[in-house]
């Protein structure tokens, strides 16, 4: 694992803590996000080159990972409200 990192997702008014692992692996260059489903995992590919671009740094060549474990949300809120909007 190249890095874990804390952060949190809001809720309405509350911050709820989300955990973020990602890995730059060997093998051909692509993007795996793991901890959504549906059209959350392409949405997230897309923030994701978005975000990295807007940081002035080169998209890797190589295969990358990114973990996001699920969030302890409200019963009331949607879970990939909860995990999209980090």
């Amino acid at each position: 694992m190249l890095a874990r990192l804390a952060t949190a997702t809001l809720v309405g008014l509350t911050a709820h803590p989300v955990g973020v692992e990602v890995d730059i692996g060997r093998g051909l260059p692509a993007v795996t996000v793991v901890g959504l489903g549906g059209t959350a995992v392409l949405e997230a590919r897309d923030r994701l080159r978005a975000a990295f671009g807007n940081t002035g740094y080169e998209w890797p060549d190589r295969r990358i990972t990114v973990s996001l474990p699920r969030p302890t949300c409200p019963s009331r809120a949607r879970a990939s409200t909860c995990q999209t909007s980090t």
